[in-house]
């Protein structure tokens, strides 16, 4: 029945564009309240609760005191940073706004990320500047210049102080002009009240003219792990750093009440000091209660660079524990719901980067899947893409939500400062669910110009071949749904231009890059296809992915590989085989550059902490008009023509770690591994690549010829006992689950 409400509610068209699939809802007004009848007993969409018109009435309310808040907590037991249960109510008072003010963004000059919103800068783990690169891996901090007659490694250091016990991850990294800020999660550190688990932030100053890297001050935010296997904990906008931390009132153990508050404090000082209170909480909105403190510190970096004090200002909602965190350039958005309860009411609220304006919430239902789910157009409109099962994106939970599939659009001005509004039918597009398939537990989404794109894939495991593989494609402002079929699963789905979208995905075998064509008042169509044998992504974040427009009017994109038989999760503890570049002619049509390999067989790296690469470690990097690869502890750059990428330069960041390089004919792409096909001929079912010649057949778990991809016995020893050695870690340090 929700299907059916759905293709009634909107046209939609088949894969080729035939209009023989139209279906248009009843326009009369009596068949049209059957229909909604209808459609209300099976989508959660239509079955909102809808609350007053004027939200004047309903205030977004801080604790009167902090007696007040510590008595809501220990209202609380351990069930409710789940949500989906009401707990004690306790009186509030309107919320108002500070006095105090953040900078605009502004910018900091060229970006080597592929960050979700122009301007919000997201923690990585590699970042340029000026002549150098710095990169994040494994506990380390590492500086490279790039020079036109070789890439000179300079600087290697420990991601934390001289003299301080490391934490237990070191994730993701900004730089602000010369201050080089590393964000990490320490489970050993105290932070008080009978507690453990803390935020790290390590500050570093960047020598701008010799690459040279100091350690300044390190500080620890009283915290629990913030770890999301698609998000980013961190932003920086102008000179704001920006970050997102889950704080559990409830311990996850006997159920014990925390009577402390987020705070800071310099690791090698025991005070801690405040950076909320009880003014700067806000109470949980009907429906959406929980014990999970969500909170949205910043800190302003130009105040450091000046006096070397990091101060730095909080607030935060209280509501379960599933959340997505979504910044735009002006405010951060906190979607908090239930991640056990089906179609419970959940709560998104608004927190302007500017102090001086209020928060403001919406009651809505269902969850959005991870941050990639939001959209801020241009100023007017949020869309926020919804599962009627998901959990949201902490930890792993992005990697199996469920549920139907919605829309919430909704002005920016139902935002009212201070206040809370309810969100009805009327704010949510039911869409096309995705057919629940063995092996495509990975929703994917991304919106791209006027349209949002979704459809499942493999994420982190392997993928395989299935016949109902497609890319559903919904038009915010046309009301329009299509369906394109595809030969492969959607594991990716990345912008190129505001008119293109390119859909990456494997079909166990083979890795297949699928053009979509997006133009306002038309349907989507499906563009050029390139196909790589034997391969899949060797990256699942979005980081991984490049896509650089070129001032001929083409486009160049880079991802990185590995071998078709390896899972998803390979990407945590060893490099993938190289980096795929290849160019986009007419929006739309692929043709052949050339690949970076790696070569590096690896050696022990004596690794003292953050020794799993939670956010991956390859990355395409395109830099003052060059192409660079990193490769695990590689940094390889390719001389770029109009038809081709060849290596140039290659140097290695850490060479005691640095193992036996693989000759370079045993790593070169092998003739006949890919495959490109026009837009004409994807139209008419002629981009078929052709079969292996038996000597070459791979197997029925996929592979690929034996120069394709570098696979030292070194590597899959340590691919096979990583899978027992990571869940002994998890379990013996309560890791990131």
């Amino acid at each position: 029945l929700a299907q059916a409400c759905s293709l009634l509610s909107h046209r939609v068209w088949s894969s080729n564009g035939a209009a023989s699939k139209v279906l248009l809802m009843p326009c009369t007004q009596a068949s049209a309240s059957l229909w909604l009848a209808i459609c209300a007993a099976s989508a959660p969409w239509v079955t909102l609760a809808v609350g007053p018109n004027d939200c004047s009435s309903n205030s977004l309310s801080v604790f009167e005191s902090e007696d007040k808040l510590l008595a809501y907590a220990a209202s609380l037991d351990r069930s409710s940073m789940y949500g989906g249960q009401p707990v004690a109510a306790v009186g509030g008072t309107q919320a108002t706004a500070t006095s105090s003010g953040t900078k605009s963004s502004s910018g900091t000059g060229e970006s080597i990320t592929n960050n979700q919103e122009e301007g919000a800068d997201e923690g990585g783990i590699v970042k340029a500047h000026g002549d150098f690169l710095v990169i994040l891996r494994r506990g380390r901090l590492f500086t490279a210049k790039l020079g036109t007659d070789k890439i000179e490694p300079i600087a290697g250091v420990n991601a934390y102080g001289p003299n301080a016990k490391p934490a237990s991850w070191y994730d993701e990294m900004l730089v602000y002009q010369d201050t080089v800020l590393v964000v990490g999660y320490s489970y050993a550190a105290y932070s008080g009240g009978g507690r453990r688990g803390a935020t790290e932030l390590g500050l570093f100053k960047l020598d701008v003219t010799t690459g040279k890297l100091t350690f300044r001050r390190s500080y620890y935010l009283r915290s629990n792990d913030y770890y999301s296997s698609r998000n980013y904990a961190s932003r920086l906008i102008g000179s704001n750093f920006i970050l997102y931390m889950p704080y559990h009132f409830v311990s996850y153990g006997a159920g014990v009440v925390q009577s402390t508050f987020p705070c800071m404090r310099n690791v090698e000082e025991p005070e801690w000091m405040n950076i909320t209170g009880f003014r700067d909480i806000y109470r949980p909105l009907p429906g959406a209660e929980g014990s999970v403190l969500h909170t949205v510190v910043v800190c302003d970096l130009a105040e450091f660079a000046q006096d070397g004090s990091l101060r730095c200002t909080a607030r935060g909602v209280l509501g379960p524990q599933s959340r997505v965190f979504y910044v735009s350039t002006q405010s951060v958005y906190v979607w908090v719901g239930s991640s056990k309860t089906p179609n419970s009411t959940a709560a998104l609220y608004k927190l302007p980067l500017d102090n001086g304006t209020a928060p403001a919430a919406l009651n809505v239902i269902g969850a959005p899947v991870d941050q990639l789910s939001f959209k801020e157009e241009s100023g007017q409109w949020l869309s926020v893409l919804v599962r009627s099962e998901a959990k949201g994106d902490g930890m792993w939970d992005a990697e199996a939500s469920a549920g139907e599939v919605g829309l919430l659009r909704v002005p920016l001005s139902l935002f009212s400062p201070g206040m809370y509004c309810f969100t009805g039918a009327k704010h949510f597009a039911p869409l096309l669910t995705p057919a629940k398939v063995l092996g495509r537990s990975a929703f994917q989404n991304r919106h791209v110009g006027d349209f949002i794109l979704y459809g499942m894939g493999a994420g982190w495991r392997s993928s395989g071949a299935h016949k109902d593989d497609a890319v559903y494609i919904y038009n915010r402002t046309g009301g329009v749904t299509s369906k394109l079929s595809l030969p492969h699963a959607v594991d990716r789905i990345e912008a190129m231009g505001s008119n293109t979208a390119v859909v990456i995905g494997s079909n166990g075998i083979d890795l297949y890059f699928s053009a979509v064509v997006l133009v306002a008042g038309n349907l989507p169509k499906l563009g050029g296809r390139l196909m790589r044998r034997g391969a899949t992504q060797g990256e699942t974040r979005t980081h991984g992915f490049f896509y650089k427009p070129q001032a001929d009017g083409t486009g160049v994109l880079g991802l990185p590989l590995r071998s078709a038989k390896q899972p998803g999760w390979s990407q945590l503890v060893s490099a993938g085989a190289g980096i795929l570049f290849a160019r986009v002619i007419n929006g739309s049509d692929f043709s052949k550059l050339g690949e970076l390999p790696a070569r590096d067989g690896g050696k022990d790296d004596k690794c003292e902490a953050s020794c799993v690469d939670w956010y991956g470690n390859a990355r395409p990097i395109f830099y003052k008009g060059r192409v660079f690869a990193l490769l695990g502890y590689e940094l390889v750059e390719g001389q770029l023509t109009k038809n081709s990428l060849v290596e140039s330069k290659r140097a290695h960041l850490f060479p005691s770690a640095q193992g036996t390089m693989a000759n370079v004919d045993k790593v070169v792409t092998p003739q006949g591994s890919l495959f490109f096909w026009s837009v004409t001929e994807v139209a008419n079912g002629s981009a078929v690549a052709p079969a292996l010649p038996p000597s070459t057949s791979q197997t029925s778990t996929g592979g690929t010829t034996s120069n394709a991809f570098r696979e030292s016995s070194a590597v899959f020893r340590t691919l096979w006992f990583a899978k027992v050695g990571l869940i002994l870690a998890i379990c013996s340090m309560l890791g990131k689950l």
